[in-house]
């Protein structure tokens, strides 16, 4: 139960899938020692389609969290370690949410 995953393999498949117009079940059965997934060739042809490419798209993942100013200010002028910054960032996120509820709450009477 593998993904196809070398360069070479999945020029191969793309190869065979735009001229030959093979897909995920005629690939298995024509490649059965591969031990390729039937679910994993179909994404990958999939991305074939949708993109023309079987490459990983630029930017595509995981979100980048962007910083405030007030949270770079309280960074400052502290120890750089990651679990530290992760703490004070989830520290000013709390801050900044709780200020706010209560700027909107003032708003409010």
């Amino acid at each position: 139960m593998q993904q196809p995953g070398d360069a070479e393999i999945r020029i191969f498949i793309e190869n065979l899938y735009k001229f030959k117009d093979f897909g995920a079940k005629k690939l298995i059965r024509e490649f059965s020692y591969t031990g390729w997934n039937v679910k994993s060739l179909s994404n990958v042809l999939k991305k074939l389609r949708d993109s023309g490419s079987m490459t990983r798209r630029k930017g595509s993942g995981r979100r980048c969290s962007v910083r405030s100013d007030a949270s770079l200010v309280i960074l400052q002028g502290t120890v750089q370690t990651y679990r530290t910054r992760c703490k004070l960032v989830r520290v000013c996120v709390f801050v900044l949410n709780f200020l706010g509820r209560e700027l909107a709450k003032s708003e409010e009477m």
